[in-house]
């Protein structure tokens, strides 16, 4: 049977009652309804505290430092909040120097700085980082940097050769309490699938991730990731798939190194992966679902309900590991929106394929 906790009004009325039942005449500023009272809220303080306690007593509801230690039984430990970086290319003077630690400004106040001094060669690119942590950092490869000060020979617009990736917050109790959970239910077993998909999940800004084994041939290992975490600014450009290229970790000799989120992956999982297995780090691709539908009368706020509403489906049975989505998930996202009108799927009309390394997005959708 549940414990049923009272509120501090529901515990003032019972005491009240007890002191009626007692036929002692409660007057407004009696003792006693000064003593009630006071039992009252000691009473509701002792149930809140305990009600908290039974929280924090086990990992499924515990919060803040306590979920800390309980994820901390697993070796699985909060994300912190990391800092954006961006290589950028400056053009000047060839000799000119652009020193260390100098402050390179974007239009809305936010800056970065460079990790050493570079010499300009006609053109050089450049090495900056965040100079505040958190997803503000990122940003899309379009995004003008400007130095800060004047710098003889430099021209002070710098050009990005990359987006400004690598950027996330500090890990939230909920994101926390996933990976925590995932791994009280399948523990490590030295290199199995699922510690792959846990090492990748480890990474700050990975939401999703999958993994192939011998998917390059024998020995190699492909983790595909996700980074749908709508606050990443260089990701939401692209619906949350990895900025960056394709490849292995920077001290991985036996094939081409990744860059960008990719190369953040693959370089977290290396030194823990078994010592002989060649680990890719791949972006999925999108896969479009374009639908047509009739019988349906929309206007432009429910076209954009239906479209949340299908995202969130593909989004929770998207797997680039290879999926056939049949037709009728479609139409139950759709019927979620509009559950009082009849329509009818005229396309896909039937069981939507997914190929290996891609997953599904949503498409253009024709209403008649």
């Amino acid at each position: 049977m549940p414990f049923i906790s009272e509120t501090f009004t529901q515990l003032l009325s019972d005491i009240s009652q007890d002191f009626a039942n007692s036929q002692l005449q409660l007057l407004p500023k009696s003792v006693l309804q000064i003593v009630g009272r006071a039992q009252a809220a000691l009473s509701y303080a002792q149930i809140q505290a305990i009600l908290y306690a039974a929280l924090q007593a086990v990992p499924f509801t515990a919060t803040g430092t306590n979920i800390d230690r309980w994820a901390n039984l697993k070796d699985v430990y909060r994300k912190n909040a990391t800092a954006a970086s961006v290589k950028v290319a400056f053009t000047g003077v060839a000799g000119s120097i652009v020193p260390q630690n100098e402050t390179l400004g974007r239009s809305d106040g936010f800056t970065y700085t460079t990790d050493a001094q570079y010499t300009i060669n006609t053109t050089t690119t450049v090495n900056a980082v965040a100079t505040q942590v958190g997803a503000a950092g990122n940003a899309p490869i379009t995004t003008q940097l400007t130095l800060a000060n004047v710098v003889l020979g430099v021209n002070s617009n710098a050009v990005l050769t990359t987006a400004i990736t690598g950027g996330s917050d500090v890990e939230t109790d909920d994101e926390l309490r996933s990976r925590m959970l995932q791994v009280y239910a399948a523990p490590p077993h030295g290199g199995d699938i699922v510690d792959y998909e846990i090492w990748a999940s480890d990474v700050a800004g990975v939401t999703r991730s999958w993994c192939a084994p011998n998917a390059y041939g024998a020995g190699t290992v492909v983790v595909f990731v996700m980074f749908d975490d709508a606050n990443v600014t260089s990701n939401a450009a692209t619906n949350g798939f990895p900025v960056g290229t394709d490849g292995v970790a920077s001290s991985e000799y036996r094939s081409v190194a990744a860059t960008g989120n990719q190369l953040t992956v693959a370089n977290y999982i290396y030194p823990l992966r078994p010592v002989t297995a060649l680990v890719y780090v791949i972006a999925p691709k999108p896969y479009s679902i374009n639908i047509t539908v009739s019988g349906l009368t929309v206007n432009t706020n429910i076209q954009n309900e239906i479209a949340s509403s299908l995202a969130s489906l593909y989004l929770s049975v998207g797997t680039p590991l290879g999926y056939t989505l049949p037709p009728s998930l479609i139409y139950n996202a759709i019927y979620n929106i509009v559950p009082t009108q009849s329509f009818t799927i005229v396309s896909p009309a039937t069981n939507v394929i997914i190929p290996n390394g891609y997953l599904p997005v949503v498409g253009n959708a024709v209403y008649s």
